[in-house]
C-alpha cells in the first residue's frame, strides 16, 4: 500500500473564510503529528464545536478517532522496541 492522504472539510456554517481556515490549519497539524498506517486516505470534517476548541483538544480528539478507527500505526523508540502513539 502507498502513502495515505489527509483532506480537510469545513463549511460555511462553522464561520467566516478566517476561522475555516483556522480550524483547517489545526486539524492539518494535528494529523501530521499522529503516525498513522500507510495507505489509508482519510477526510477531517470540522463541526460547529471545533471553532472554539484549543489545538490540544483537536490533538487529542484526533488521535482518539485514529485509535478508535485502528489506524493509528506504531512508532519506533529508538531503543529498539516499538511503542504505540497514545
Amino acid at each position: 500500500m502507498g502513502v495515505g492522504q489527509y483532506g480537510f472539510a469545513a463549511g460555511k456554517r462553522l464561520g467566516k473564510a478566517q476561522v475555516r481556515n483556522r480550524v483547517k490549519s489545526l486539524l492539518r497539524e494535528a494529523a501530521r503529528a499522529t503516525f498513522t498506517k500507510s495507505g489509508w486516505d482519510l477526510v477531517f470534517v470540522a463541526r460547529s464545536q471545533t471553532a472554539a476548541t484549543s489545538y490540544h483538544e483537536l490533538e487529542a480528539s484526533v488521535t482518539g478517532l485514529l485509535r478508535r478507527a485502528r489506524i493509528l500505526a506504531e512508532k519506533e523508540t529508538g531503543k529498539g522496541t516499538k511503542d504505540t502513539e497514545w
